[in-house]
C-alpha cells in the first residue's frame, strides 16, 4: 500500500506542474468524488461575475461521492503560496504550491481520522475537522467526532503536532461542520449539525488546543457555516431545521473561548451557506468553495 502510494504521489508531482492554469484563476473547488478527488480551478468573468471552469488536478485522494454538508474542504494560508486539501473518503491532507502554472504536490498526511472533512489555517498552524466513523469497534479518536493539529514548514510539507487531537464529544456523533480560527488564531469554533452546539477550543500558545472544548448551544437549531469579524465577533448561520434561516452574531472571548450570549439575529430567508463567504450562494452544497490568487 505504501508503495503503491509512493508511485501515485510520484506521478502526481509531475501531472499537477505540467497542467496550465492562468494566474487569473481565483476560485478552487473540490469535487468530493469516490473514485478519485480532483481540485477545479475557476476564473470569474467579468462584469457578470460568472464562473468558468478553467482547469482540474487530480488529488490521488477519495471523496464520498455524496453532497458536501459541511464548509472549508480546502484552505489557503495567508500569503496565498499553499493549498492544504482534505479528503473524507480517506481520511487524508495534502498540501500543494499555487503557481501560475497550477499546483504542485508537496505532501500526503494522514488525517488522524476516518473522514477529514474540513481544515483551517493560521499563521503556520492547520487544524482538520474529522467526522467519526461511529464504529463501536474503533478506537475513540476514530469513533467520534475529532480535530487534529498540524505545522507546516517554509516547503509547504505539513507534519502532525503531538498532543493535538481532541475528540468534540464522547457520547455521540454531532454531525460537525466547518473548522475555523478566530482573527487573532486563539480560538477554534466547530459548529454541531446534530447537536445544535458550538463547541469552542482556546488554543494554547504551543499551538495545541485546550483539553476540553467550551460548548454552548445555538440560538437557532442547525448551526451550520461562519466567520469571525472584527472585535471577536463571528456571524454563523442556522439552518432552522430546514425552515428559515437566521444568521447570528455572537462574541466570542478571545482567551477563553467562552460565548456569553448572543447578540444579533438577522433573517435569512431560505438556508444559507456562509456568512460573508465570496461566490457563495445559497444551499451551495456539492463543492467548497475556497477564494485565492493563483501564484
Amino acid at each position: 500500500m505504501k508503495i503503491e502510494r509512493a508511485l501515485k504521489i510520484g506521478a502526481l508531482a509531475g501531472v499537477l506542474s505540467a497542467l496550465s492554469t492562468p494566474a487569473a484563476a481565483i476560485v478552487y473547488s473540490s469535487s468530493n468524488e469516490f473514485e478519485g478527488n480532483r481540485v477545479l480551478a475557476f476564473d470569474v468573468e467579468k462584469p457578470s461575475g460568472q464562473l468558468v471552469e478553467i482547469g482540474s488536478f487530480d488529488t490521488q485522494g477519495t471523496g464520498t461521492d455524496a453532497p458536501i454538508g459541511y464548509q472549508a474542504t480546502m484552505a489557503t494560508e495567508a500569503s496565498d503560496r499553499w493549498l492544504f486539501v482534505t479528503h473524507a473518503g480517506d481520511g487524508s491532507v495534502m498540501s500543494f504550491r499555487l503557481q501560475e502554472n497550477g499546483l504542485k504536490y508537496v505532501n500526503w498526511v494522514s488525517s488522524r481520522g476516518t473522514s477529514a472533512i474540513s481544515v483551517a489555517v493560521y499563521g503556520t498552524l492547520v487544524y482538520v475537522l474529522n467526522k467519526g466513523s461511529g464504529d463501536k469497534s474503533d478506537p475513540p479518536r476514530l469513533r467520534y467526532d475529532s480535530i487534529s493539529g498540524f505545522r507546516f514548514n517554509n516547503q509547504g510539507q505539513l507534519v502532525y503536532l503531538p498532543g493535538s487531537t481532541r475528540i468534540l464529544d464522547r457520547t455521540q456523533l454531532t454531525a460537525p461542520a466547518p473548522i475555523g480560527f478566530n482573527k487573532s488564531g486563539t480560538v477554534l469554533l466547530i459548529t454541531e449539525k446534530a447537536t445544535n452546539m458550538l463547541t469552542i477550543f482556546a488554543v494554547r500558545r504551543n499551538g495545541r488546543p485546550a483539553g476540553r472544548p467550551l460548548k454552548r448551544p445555538s440560538a437557532v437549531p442547525t448551526p451550520f457555516g461562519f466567520d469571525f469579524g472584527d472585535r471577536d465577533y463571528v456571524f454563523i448561520t442556522e439552518a432552522n431545521g430546514g425552515a428559515r434561516g437566521v444568521t447570528a452574531s455572537y462574541r466570542v472571548d478571545r482567551a477563553t473561548g467562552a460565548v456569553p450570549s448572543l447578540v444579533d439575529l438577522i433573517d435569512q430567508g431560505d438556508v444559507t451557506c456562509r456568512p460573508g463567504h465570496p461566490l457563495a450562494p445559497n444551499r451551495f452544497d456539492q463543492a467548497d468553495l475556497s477564494r485565492t490568487s493563483a501564484g
